[in-house]
């Protein structure tokens, strides 16, 4: 695998080649409560979380599976879970008379689903982990981790706080962040699209499978680039990096 560094703090930014392996697993957890629903025809899955883990993982056996442990949940909180047609919902937020509040509701939360089925996880304050899924991919947190391991033909990833890990990336990609790292890995060399990166603070890693023709841009007020793999102008994968602090 190749990689393309990134180090706003630094202001430097360099293609190397390197080999890497994570493990992406979450930690076992309590859970309290259990939900389970038909796996036929699912093909997305929302979750929706103010405050806590999130986990969505490939179910073991025959159903889709909601798990939520209320670690704190007053009256003012409210969990919603639906499957309508091609769609499980799970929202985690508060009542009507709870929306102006401040009040936390934390829950943590284990979502099991098919192998193949897209994947949109948002979250106020607490990680998200996605693993095994192989469909488009969407995550967002305000404050938290961000982590995944599947493959995703499409992802969408906005962070305000912490840490990106995206390993499996097989199509296009838009990943936004404000504070935290990025490690974003490709599956397979696309044959064509899109990645762009754009940071305002935090340092980053692309790994790329060895010989992938790629064409690269770097924005930046202040920084360097170094590109080991060389730049292929008529690549038809595109690689952007931006970033505005150094």
């Amino acid at each position: 695998m190749a990689r393309v560094d990134f180090h706003p703090m630094n202001n430097l930014f360099s293609i190397g080649l390197v080999f890497a392996s994570s493990s992406l697993l979450g930690s076992a957890r309590a859970v309290t409560e259990t939900r389970e629903f038909d796996l036929k025809n699912l093909t997305q899955v929302v979750v929706e979380n103010s405050v806590g883990s999130t986990e969505v993982s490939v179910t073991p056996g025959t159903k889709a599976v909601v798990e939520y442990d209320k670690k704190e949940f007053p009256d003012a909180c409210r969990l919603a879970i639906d499957r309508s047609g091609h769609k499980l919902v799970v929202n985690v937020g508060h009542s009507i008379s709870g929306m102006l509040s401040h009040i936390r509701c934390d829950v943590n939360l284990v979502v099991r689903v098919p192998q193949r089925v897209g994947v949109k996880s948002t979250s106020e304050s607490g990680s998200i982990n996605v693993v095994g899924t192989n469909g488009e991919l969407e995550l967002a947190s305000k404050s938290g981790d961000l982590i995944a391991d599947g493959t995703f033909s499409k992802i969408a990833v906005r962070s305000a706080s912490g840490n990106v890990n995206i390993k499996g990336v097989a199509g296009s990609g838009d990943v936004k962040t404000e504070s935290g790292a990025v490690t974003l890995s490709m599956s397979s060399a696309a044959l064509a699209g899109k990645l762009s990166v754009k940071t305002e603070s935090g340092a980053g890693m692309i790994y790329l499978p060895k010989g992938t023709p790629v064409k690269t841009n770097f924005e930046s007020k202040i920084g360097t680039f170094s590109n080991e793999l060389g730049n292929q102008e008529s690549a038809a994968y595109k690689i952007l990096l931006k970033t505005k602090s150094g």
